[in-house]
């Protein structure tokens, strides 16, 4: 079939645009957010330096010590997370998907093509041909609108992602500090149990010789028993602490992080304690990826708003080319177009669900500010408190309950102490050891608290793109 060299023109470039719009790459704007940018780059840059799970159970040297768990610090197991987790690439996996979305939201629809043959009239040979091409017109008026509710979607696709990984990266501080200080406390309590058992021993010595009533030394024994509970107690929650550091980590059982003996100590200065409520707030407005979800979510119901105007007020049709030839050889172009009257459909029923979604999206706005200044308050009274405890037990009760011991056994070295009077002495000192690391731990949750609250702690543990 021929058709002239001006039809053909407008068949070329008619095949060119739609060829292009069918191979756009990724729009440029649907690159990540900071924080995400960073961490996706940060696992792509060199895959072969990420510590599988396998590889992490390898001893490093022939002390045991596994490569890749090491973990001083909470911000190294975060990293450690990132890198490894399978919850991190299945967040990840998201991101690519929501990226896809606006993709596809660049696309224009697929052409409708027809092509038909008619039978020859009566005398003629010829079989008569109808070929013709449909495009729909709103798809093509309506492509900035929908890319700028695509783009929108995809905002608030990420910050959802984010908020994930604000969630699990704060989960996994808190497991942390519950693994260490379960097992500080465990050796605090290995101490007590021991002294319980040195003055059970001592007491059946005495009594042995007769210097011991029998309630006396019941009182010993029920304390012994008692010391010993305690710390079966305290080794079974150790247990429950790492088992938990290491589920929210991907690790099989036998994968054993290693961990300090013993939890950071309270700063000097700290200028988190220093803040007040507004200014968490104002870093919490900024940061906080569950206050910017909400608000990018209205941004993204405006969006979807001005996409059904466009779309109602555009009365849906399609732009029809064709070519059709005649029995007698003639070839003919036709264009023609269709619409779509709105006489019932106007769009007023998504209109109204979106505004009611709205609605429920600025109510649910102003609760997430009051939750988040009412928690942030509790958690900064929460800091300055345990802080104001931790120093107080650090700086006098231990070195006076020190002083005390030392003193009682120099008394005991003159034979002027009893041993029962000592080793009670001793286990307050184990005992204002114990409430020093329930004060410390108390003010590292509060600040693993303020740090999801604020939205810091993703970007600082992105910051540096290094994730091993």
């Amino acid at each position: 079939m021929m058709i002239n060299s001006q039809s053909r023109g407008y068949a070329l470039l008619l095949i060119l645009f739609l060829a292009g719009c069918s191979s756009l790459e990724p729009p440029s704007d649907a690159a990540l957010m900071p924080p995400l940018a960073a961490i996706v780059a940060g696992i792509n840059a060199d895959p072969e330096f990420i510590v599988s799970s396998e590889q992490a159970t390898e001893p490093a040297s022939n002390d045991g010590a596994n490569v890749g768990l090491e973990w001083p610090d909470p911000r190294q197991a975060q990293r450690w997370a990132i890198a490894n987790a399978p919850r991190v690439s299945h967040m990840i996996a998201e991101l690519q998907s929501s990226q896809a979305e606006i993709w596809n939201a660049s696309m224009l629809e697929n052409p409708g093509f027809e092509l038909s043959f008619l039978e020859p009239e009566a005398g003629s040979g010829r079989w008569q041909l109808e070929a013709g091409l449909e495009l729909g017109l709103a798809d093509w008026l309506t492509r900035s609108v929908r890319l700028d509710r695509a783009r929108a979607v995809h905002l608030v696709n990420q910050l959802d992602v984010l908020d994930d990984l604000t969630e699990y990266l704060h989960q996994i501080r808190q497991a942390w500090l519950n693994a260490v200080a379960s097992r500080q406390q465990m050796a605090v309590h290995d101490g007590l149990y021991q002294t319980a058992f040195a003055m059970l021993e001592f007491a059946q010595q005495v009594q042995a010789a007769g210097n011991l009533n029998e309630l006396d030394f019941l009182v010993y024994e029920t304390e012994h028993a008692r010391q010993q509970r305690a710390l079966q107690a305290a080794r079974l929650e150790a247990d429950i602490a790492i088992s938990e550091l290491q589920s929210l980590l991907g690790l099989m059982p036998d994968e054993l992080p290693v961990l300090p003996d013993s939890l950071p100590k309270v700063p000097e200065s700290d200028k988190q304690s220093l803040m007040d409520v507004g200014q968490a707030m104002n870093l919490a407005e900024q940061f906080q990826p569950r206050m910017r979800l909400l608000d990018e979510a209205l941004n993204q119901q405006l969006a979807a708003e001005r996409l059904i105007k466009r779309q109602v007020g555009l009365l849906d049709g399609a732009v029809k080319v064709g070519v059709e030839r005649e029995t007698n050889s003639e070839r003919r172009l036709a264009l023609g177009g269709s619409i779509e009257l709105p006489l019932f459909d106007r769009g007023h029923a998504h209109l109204a669900d979106i505004k009611a979604q709205r609605s429920s999206l600025q109510a649910q706005i102003e609760q997430a500010r009051t939750e988040t200044r009412h928690t942030i308050s509790q958690a900064l009274m929460s800091k300055r408190s345990a802080t104001e405890l931790a120093r107080q037990v650090d700086a006098e009760d231990l070195p006076r309950h020190q002083r005390m011991l030392e003193l009682a056994l120099q008394e005991y070295n003159f034979m002027l102490r009893d041993t029962f009077s000592l080793l009670t002495l001793r286990e307050q000192v184990f005992d204002a050891q114990l409430e020093y690391v329930a004060h410390t731990l108390a003010y590292w949750k509060a600040e693993s608290l303020l740090l999801k609250l604020t939205g810091i702690d993703t970007d600082d543990v992105a910051e540096t793109g290094d994730f091993q």
